[in-house]
């Protein structure tokens, strides 16, 4: 039980960090004089890679001899994952048309990212394939697995967290708002069931969100939002 406090206490910290640490570099760099926000951000979001990366430091170290040992499996269960996350994207976009008769709009967070990765690709890179692998997934998957000990809990408590964060900074059309909630829920929770059934294994969860991420990279590579 006070191992259970001591990873809630960790995760909650973590959660306020993650938070407000922008705000803080924020400030900062308005106190220095610093007007470069892409570089502000960078080093923010580095700052909190390194930190969380070291709170779950030996869990890493743990899960990483368990996929070198069991190469196999988890070579399987990744390749299985990805393709199942990538089919449910796939229907998701197929009902959203369908409901939607095409005119559905995803969040603006499309037009950000592609706007990063014209103007800052370093960063845009760092962003994609590093930060929201690492240290998005160490927070909203393995500190609340940590502090729930609960399959079910977890799946229902990580989805609404995931869930939460999106609704608060992301801006949605008012008339999709409803629909890309749901989404939003349902790819979370499929997210932390995918956690779930590679023995909650995150450094295999890693290589699976790596593939997903390549998904958005080669449609912004091919000009899809525009």
């Amino acid at each position: 039980m006070k191992k259970v406090t001591k990873y809630r206490i960790i995760s909650i910290t973590l959660f306020c960090l993650y938070l407000t640490y922008s705000l803080v570099f924020s400030n900062i760099s308005s106190s220095l004089n610093l007007n470069n926000n892409i570089s502000l951000f960078f080093i923010s979001d580095v700052f909190f890679l390194i930190l969380i990366v070291y709170v779950y430091r030996n869990k890493l170290k743990k899960d990483f001899n368990l996929l070198l040992k069991e190469k196999r499996f988890y070579a399987q269960r990744i390749l299985k994952s990805f393709i199942f996350l990538l089919i449910l994207l796939l229907l998701i976009a197929i009902v959203s048309s369908v409901l939607f008769y095409n005119n559905y709009k995803w969040n603006n967070n499309n037009y950000a990212l592609y706007s990063l990765y014209k103007s800052d690709f370093i960063y845009f890179a760092l962003k994609i394939f590093i930060f929201s692998i690492l240290a998005e997934e160490l927070l909203f998957r393995e500190s609340v697995y940590l502090a729930t000990r609960n399959d079910w809990v977890f799946l229902f408590v990580s989805s609404g967290i995931y869930l939460l964060f999106n609704f608060l900074f992301s801006n949605y059309e008012n008339n999709f708002l409803f629909w890309n909630l749901i989404i939003i829920f349902i790819q979370a929770f499929a997210f932390s069931w995918v956690y779930l059934k590679n023995k909650k294994n995150i450094v295999a969860f890693f290589f699976i969100k790596l593939l997903y991420n390549i998904v958005p990279y080669l449609v912004l590579v091919m000009g899809v939002v525009n």
